[in-house]
Formats: C-alpha cells, sequence, structure tokens
C-alpha cells in the first residue's frame, strides 16, 4: 500500500472514530475488508515486480548510509525516477568517463591528452551495454519473477 493510501485509509478510520454514534459494526467490518484488500494487492504488485522492488531496496540502502535519513533517501530516489532514461543514461556516461580517469590517476598513467580527451565511453556504447545489462537481468526469470 502507498504512503497516500495508507493515509486515505487512516483519515476515514479517524472519521469513525470520530463518529462512534452513527457507525454500525458492518461498517468498521467493510473498512477492515477494505484494508487488507489494499494491503494485499499492494503486496502483489511489490511482488510481481521483484527486479524494481530489489532495486529500489538496494537504492535505498545506499542512499541510507550517505544520507542518514529515510526520508531525504525516498526523496533523492522519487527525483531520480523523474528523470528520463535518456538523462539516466547520460549521467552515467559521463561517471563511467570519471571513473576511467580516476582509474588512470591512481595507476599513474594519466596523460594530458587524457584530460583533454576524457572520452573511452561514448554514448553509443553506454546504450547498447545498458540493453544487453538490462536484457540479461530480465531475462534471469529464476530471481526475479
Amino acid at each position: 500500500m502507498s504512503w497516500k493510501q495508507e493515509n486515505a485509509i487512516n483519515r476515514i478510520y479517524r472519521t469513525f472514530k470520530r463518529l462512534k454514534s452513527g457507525i454500525f459494526k458492518e461498517d468498521i467490518e467493510a473498512l477492515k475488508h477494505l484494508n487488507e484488500s489494499v494491503e494485499s494487492g499492494a503486496k502483489s504488485v511489490t511482488l510481481d515486480n521483484l527486479l524494481f522492488s530489489k532495486l529500489l531496496c538496494l537504492v535505498l540502502k545506499q542512499n541510507v548510509m550517505y544520507y542518514h535519513d529515510i526520508s531525504i533517501s525516498i526523496k533523492h530516489v522519487s527525483d531520480e525516477l523523474d528523470k528520463t532514461l535518456n538523462e539516466q543514461l547520460s549521467e552515467l556516461l559521463y561517471a563511467l568517463n570519471q571513473a576511467e580517469m580516476i582509474k588512470k590517476s591512481e595507476a599513474g598513467t594519466l596523460t594530458a591528452i587524457d584530460l583533454m580527451n576524457n572520452n573511452k565511453w561514448t554514448i553509443e556504447q553506454v546504450n547498447s551495454s545498458f540493453i544487453k545489462t538490462a536484457n540479461s537481468f530480465l531475462t534471469d526469470k529464476t530471481k526475479y519473477f
């Protein structure tokens, strides 16, 4: 169940508590049944999207370790998910090229030419590699479905 759904159901519960005299036992039972159905549906959606759920858990865990705050971590994930895949791939391209520069620097093989042309990876290579990697994960049904 999403936070929005949970808040909506809690609001109805609080309304029932305030209006005790006009609420029948059947109304309370109906609300409980509705709540159970929503929770069951939410669990089903999460389990049906196991790969996304695992990746979300991984990113949240890393963000909590970095930010030390779950609210900030969730906000950061939400901001990242608002970006298009092309934007994400462009950021991945930048990160891969930065990682190459760092490796060369640490190995002592960084040259002035490397500094001027730090494009070992191209957007075409990143797109192709990403598609192959994503398909490898998505076709391994034993782990995610």
